[in-house]
């Protein structure tokens, strides 16, 4: 059509053509004008509107809602769910969602190719070339969505077969937060081209392995295992932005190439503890069997340790720490051999043993002159300060973590700056230097939504909460303390040595009216409202 419609628009220059087409026409004068799904809100009354006419009891529900999101609000597909509502309830169609290429099916008088989601999609897929169809199939890889950079190195993206399909819509292009751009498939067309790629089974293996080597690579480069940190700025928002990829990689490479597997693992253990420590652990265990090379068994081990303290359950973590320490040191390699020692006096000092602390933590620094580890030390520093803490002398403690944050700020070991910027919060509030809490929680608390670590973000959060009850700022405090009751309904987070109970006793039993009365408040606030709060600096309370 395009070349008749240019001769047209020659012919007669004031005449102005609408069209419809899956892909721009490319002549002189058009305009594009993308027309994206449904919002969320238009797809539940377009889907309302098409039941009422089987059901006309039916309501707006979140069930509905979460219907319309897992049909990417495409028009086409929830015209034909509605059209199945007078069998199958919103809950049910929820259920069935997994077949909806197959399952939804339009009236007999529907044209053809709209007469399932299949038919349709298919007819705009035969419509491609050879080389389109082929890349169009290895994107399926990506669950996340993924960069240029990204498509290259994993599909062999070329810049026109990617415009090609972005021009057909079977790519969306959106703008990130810090400001870049990433391509994505919508669920249902992605489930299209993932079943072109499952059936071929090689090249299935092939793009698949190469997604999981791009994850390990980027894994590795963001300096997210322990052996790394320090000696480079860990890259974590890098690795946050792909998390779909990193859990599709390790789904595949679990079944295909355990020892794939674990390295991500290991590669990414900061990311578990801050992020999905139950995640992390299942992930581990599931390569328990798995045939592994002794030092890579001796790193896992070190992970799944780690996960497991993370996760309250200190002897079954310590008996895996004493295993990998066992073999790095029958192994030869001591520098992951006094880091996870330096871990045994933390937890030492954690455990109120004071003697045993400080005999571990003079062992590590004599150990660490021949090795030169930078993360040792603000460990070392932190142990100290819990010692301290435990004997009563809250002042050398605080004073012992604000030297574990410079010295871990000044290797880069930015997750231990967290959690003794966290140390040090506590402490201050505990001797009532409010003014230097309020700078030391806000500090903590963007490191901790940088990081993503979602346990400190609520640890921070509740002794900010405290610091204002203490200040007599109440509705401040209430407000904090209601996004946290909120948070921990919806997805309790498991809190190591009951901090978060002992912590927030004071705000629990607060008979304070204000306070009391701010807590529903801040139940709508939900927890990103509760950071912004507590961002902003604290009122003067007369």
């Amino acid at each position: 059509a395009a070349r008749p419609l240019a001769e047209l628009v020659a012919a007669a220059p004031a005449i102005r053509l609408l069209v419809t087409s899956r892909e721009p026409l490319r002549i002189g004068g058009e305009t594009e004008l993308d027309l994206p799904p449904l919002r969320e809100e238009d797809g539940v009354a377009l889907f309302l509107e098409r039941a009422h006419a089987v059901r006309p009891e039916l309501s707006d529900t979140p069930v509905i809602h979460e219907l319309v999101r897992r049909l990417d609000g495409l028009p086409l597909a929830l015209e034909l769910a509605a059209a199945r509502i007078k069998l199958l309830d919103p809950s049910r169609l929820l259920e069935r969602l997994g077949q909806r290429l197959d399952m939804f099916s339009g009236a007999r008088d529907a044209d053809e190719r709209h007469a399932t989601l299949r038919a349709t999609i298919a007819w705009s897929h035969d419509l491609l070339d050879d080389r389109e169809q082929e890349l169009f199939a290895r994107l399926a890889v990506f669950r996340g969505g993924f960069t240029l950079e990204m498509a290259e190195d994993v599909c062999d993206a070329d810049l026109d077969t990617l415009g090609s399909l972005l021009d057909k819509s079977l790519l969306r292009r959106r703008n990130e937060p810090d400001g870049s751009e990433r391509l994505w498939m919508l669920e249902t067309i992605r489930e299209f081209a993932r079943e072109r790629l499952a059936g071929e089974p090689t090249e299935e293996d092939r793009v698949r392995r190469r997604h999981a080597e791009h994850v390990l690579e980027l894994s590795r480069a963001a300096h997210l295992s322990s052996e790394d940190q320090g000696r480079a700025r860990p890259d974590y928002p890098r690795v946050l932005a792909e998390q779909e990829e990193l859990r599709g990689a390790l789904d595949w490479a679990t079944l295909h190439d355990p020892v794939l597997a674990a390295e991500i693992v290991v590669a990414v253990e900061s990311f578990w503890v801050t992020s999905d420590v139950r995640d992390g652990v299942r992930r581990i265990e599931a390569l328990a069997e798995a045939a592994l090379p002794p030092e890579l068994r001796a790193r896992l081990l070190r992970v799944h340790g780690g996960q497991l303290l993370r996760r309250g359950e200190q002897e079954r973590g310590e008996e895996l720490y004493r295993t990998s320490l066992e073999m790095f040191r029958e192994l030869g390699d001591d520098d992951n051999a006094i880091a996870l020692l330096a871990r045994f006096a933390v937890h030492a000092g954690w455990g109120k043993t004071p003697d045993e602390a400080r005999r571990l933590v003079a062992e590590v620094r004599r150990l660490n002159e021949a090795v030169g580890n930078p993360i040792v030390e603000p460990q070392m520093l932190s142990t100290l300060a819990d010692v301290a803490e435990g004997e009563g002398d809250l002042q050398t403690a605080v004073e012992l973590q604000r030297q574990a944050v410079a010295a871990a700020t000044a290797c880069g070991f930015e997750l231990w700056a967290l959690w003794s910027l966290s140390g040090q919060l506590q402490l201050e509030v505990e001797l009532g230097l409010l003014e230097g809490a309020e700078q030391t929680g806000r500090a903590a608390l963007q490191l901790a939504t940088r990081l993503d670590d979602r346990l400190s973000l609520r640890l921070v959060l509740l002794l900010l909460a405290r610091a204002a009850q203490l200040r007599g700022d109440h509705r401040r405090a209430g407000t904090l303390w209601g996004a946290l009751l909120q948070a921990e309904d919806e997805a309790p987070l498991l809190s190591p040595r009951g901090w978060f109970e002992e912590l927030s006793a004071p705000l629990r039993d607060s008979r304070e009216h204000l306070l009391r009365e701010c807590v529903d408040d801040g139940r709508l606030l939900q927890l990103s409202g509760a950071v912004r709060l507590a961002l902003e600096p604290p009122q003067t309370v007369p």
